[in-house]
């Protein structure tokens, strides 16, 4: 058998472990290509409109291409360690440490290559119906009739092509090295307590405090000069409160013992401590992502909403601003809560093994629902509560900058995505119990 057919038998066979990978892969193909759609779109690239618009849609796609390439790469890796079992029985079986490269190499290939045309497939789909919403939402008169768009699609297939190829090289170095046990084992051998430096966690509190206090101090043109290293900063401050300050603060909440010893808080906070030190770069980047979210369409909201009140710029030169940057809001927003059901779907079988024990140790339903409620709210409302709260300082410092409240009609905005997230959750908790309770 050659390699390209065992790579395409174990992607056919195998579609289930795939299907959280390849539906991150798509989604990315599909956002960069349908805003390709629109930027290349010729009522964008006339005078009309004018051609600064197109310009502006191509830097915001050269964002989410970047954006793209991290979340990927991101899904990739995970992916990639929940099948650390596979490669390991591979091994033992004869596959060399080059051919087994080779097989990771050719499997992403393949997934890249299905997620391109099914992204674009997926885009021209929809097309003709997100450019009638689109032409409704800016108030356009049969401005954005559908095209083909051999640009978009070769834009994308180009740029993704080249992305897939990018890191297909980087993960076959997941293998490099690996001991044949370290592959067998996976996520099974026993972890190491994780431990917190009381300095950095210090640290963690330095820097977001500073960073706000710089943010929030500066005016006028000040504050333009201090973005680049307040934003610096606080996003320190950020990876140190997931990696230090939070896995201290929940060990100073073990050492109250009334506290810890009620009810099932010896597990809950127990099992927060390991998942904070395994989940602190997925949450770092959910804050990340959502901070750049709420700031971003809170800004332009608010501005948008202050060239109307204060200038005769044409309504519909600002809507098309805004329409660009929401459009970037809201896919940042989809991708934190893709990296969220990602992590989940490849933590299952672990936390599968996990509530087996504490069911079998006498857990009951409600406690054993507790325990999981509360490991999905630490993921999915630590991340929202930080970036609320950078953003809600990000906007203060705009209004200081422009001096003019943008508060009310971007707070009504964040609230909306708060809102969405809450319903998400919900969503989500339902689906995970239901998928847990069904393996027990």
């Amino acid at each position: 058998m050659t390699f390209p057919r065992l790579a395409f038998i174990n992607v056919v066979r195998n579609k289930q472990v795939y299907l959280a990978y390849f539906l991150s892969s798509v989604f990315s193909v599909s956002v960069f290509f349908i805003y390709a759609l629109f930027a290349f779109h010729p009522a964008f690239t006339t005078e009309i409109i004018g051609g600064y618009v197109s310009v502006g849609m191509h830097f915001a796609e050269a964002i989410i291409y970047v954006f793209s390439f991290l979340f990927v790469l991101y899904s990739m890796s995970s992916f990639l360690k929940s099948r650390k079992k596979e490669f390991g029985i591979f091994a033992i079986n004869g596959m060399s440490d080059k051919q087994l490269r080779n097989l990771i190499f050719l499997e992403n290939m393949l997934m890249g290559s299905a997620a391109i045309i099914s992204g674009i497939c997926i885009g021209l789909l929809f097309a003709k119906l997100l450019l009638l919403i689109s032409e409704y939402a800016l108030g356009m008169s049969n401005e954005l009739p559908f095209y083909w768009p051999w640009e978009a699609i070769l834009l994308t297939s180009i740029s993704f092509g080249v992305l897939f190829l990018i890191i297909s090289f980087f993960t076959t170095s997941f293998v490099r090295g690996s001991q044949l046990i370290d592959l067998f084992t996976g996520n099974s051998k026993p972890k190491r307590a994780p431990k917190a430096s009381p300095a950095l966690s210090i640290l963690s509190v330095f820097l977001l405090g500073g960073g706000y206090a710089i943010a929030l101090l500066v005016q006028e043109a000040m504050v333009f000069f201090a973005m680049i290293p307040v934003t610096i900063i606080v996003i320190i401050g950020t990876y140190f409160f997931y990696t230090q300050l939070s896995v201290y603060i929940l060990h100073s909440i073990r050492k109250q013992k009334k506290i810890y010893r009620h009810k099932v808080n010896i597990i809950i906070v127990s099992n927060l401590i390991y998942r904070l030190r395994d989940n602190a770069q997925i949450l770092f980047m959910v804050t990340v992502v959502l901070t750049i979210t709420f700031s971003a369409i809170g800004t332009i909201v608010g501005i948008r909403t202050m060239l109307l009140e204060s200038t005769k710029i044409t309504q519909q030169g600002i809507d098309i601003v805004l329409f660009i940057g929401f459009f970037i809001g809201v896919v940042f927003f989809i991708s934190s809560a893709s990296l969220l059901y990602f992590r989940l779907y490849t933590d299952m079988k672990e936390d599968k093994r996990e509530y087996e024990m504490l069911a079998k140790l006498g857990i009951t339903e409600k406690e054993l629902s507790t325990i999981i409620t509360t490991k999905l709210g630490v993921l999915f409302f630590i991340p929202l509560f930080v970036a609320t709260i950078h953003g809600f300082i990000s906007l203060i410092a705009m209004q200081n900058m422009f001096s003019y409240s943008l508060m009310k009609e971007s707070m009504s905005v964040i609230g909306m995505f708060i809102a969405l997230q809450i319903i998400y959750f919900i969503i989500i908790r339902f689906q995970y119990l239901t998928k847990i309770k069904s393996m027990l």
